[in-house]
């Protein structure tokens, strides 16, 4: 619903979840400057932003930097994949201020990928045909994987521990990744001086240093 300070006690106006607002009556209806659902895709809040003549390059930065600052902290505590293959996916949140200032709200470890509007067709099928292409999962390797588990499940006697194995993966773990995939942009390390290893503990030179030129090179 539209924001509104006469009703606040309207969830459907006041709260952005969407596991809340797709049950509002309204969730399908076509919206005034939304249309159905209730959020849009990041290309359509750039427009918006350019439409209006609004420094677009200055908030997006912003929130890059927001990423990596709170991932650099907990970097040194990832464990690491002996195949190189061990990623996760964060969903982040954040808010934006009159002044166009980006707040972080949360991190959400393995967010929805559920469907529940043709934004989220938009938004994550392309989302994972990217996360795939990143980590380097390969036909052959799709393939190898359902060997191991038509295998293993033959097996009526397999061990708990024999379940648990690992399916055969693409083996490299010196494995580069390219600065961009699909709609993934890396955005660090950036420089040579950055480029070690991700794995920065709190409170070392190397972890202020790098916090010092995030902030200059990111929140300008």
């Amino acid at each position: 619903n539209k924001y509104t300070l006469s009703n606040l006690t309207d969830p459907f106006a006041h709260l952005t979840n969407t596991s809340i607002n797709k049950h509002s009556p309204t969730f399908e209806e076509a919206k005034e400057g939304v249309g159905s659902g209730c959020r849009w895709e990041v290309g359509r809040l750039r427009e918006w932003f350019l439409n209006r003549g609004l420094d677009w390059g200055r908030v997006w930065r912003r929130i890059q930097g927001i990423v990596i600052l709170t991932l650099l902290p907990v970097s040194a505590e990832v464990p690491i994949s002996g195949d190189g293959c061990c990623f996760e996916l964060y969903g982040f949140d954040v808010l934006l201020d009159e002044g166009l200032g980006v707040w972080l709200l949360e991190v959400n470890l393995s967010p929805a990928l559920s469907v529940d509007s043709d934004v989220d067709v938009q938004v994550k099928k392309p989302l994972l045909i990217d996360t795939l292409k990143l980590i380097d999962i390969t036909e052959k390797d799709g393939i190898a994987a359902e060997e191991h588990y038509k295998t293993t499940l033959s097996k009526k006697f397999a061990s708990q521990q024999s379940l648990r194995k690992s399916p055969p993966a693409n083996q490299n773990p010196t494995r580069h990744h390219p600065q961009t995939a699909g709609d993934f942009t890396k955005v660090f390390p950036y420089n040579k001086e950055t480029s070690f290893n991700g794995a920065v503990k709190v409170g070392s030179p190397t972890a202020k240093q790098v916090i010092t030129d995030v902030r200059k090179r990111f929140f300008v």
